[in-house]
């Protein structure tokens, strides 16, 4: 998120850590901390065209939570459609 907002590519109203914990305080929700399986996975997905690190460590943390991802990233979504089901993954919108 912080990269996010330095690079200008998203607003937000108040700053990034003040965001964070009042999205999370929504009911429903949790914040995990990053395992060293989801980070190892997340280098063998290799079959997700986007190189970005952070993407791919929210998809391998969702895999090994077996949880689903909300987003609206065009190319997360097109992951999930495609290798969703082999990779036990699923993507809410």
């Amino acid at each position: 998120m912080a990269l996010l907002v330095d690079t200008g590519r998203i607003e937000l109203d108040i700053p990034v850590d003040a965001w964070i914990d009042r999205f999370l305080d929504r009911p429903g929700l949790e914040g995990v901390p990053l395992a060293h399986r989801a980070a190892a996975r997340s280098y063998q997905l290799h079959h997700f065209e986007h190189r970005d690190p952070a993407d791919r460590l929210l998809i391998a943390t969702a895999i090994d939570l077996r949880c689903p991802l909300v987003t609206y990233d065009e190319r997360i979504t097109q992951f999930g459609k495609k290798r969703g089901r082999q990779q036990e993954f699923s993507i809410e919108i």
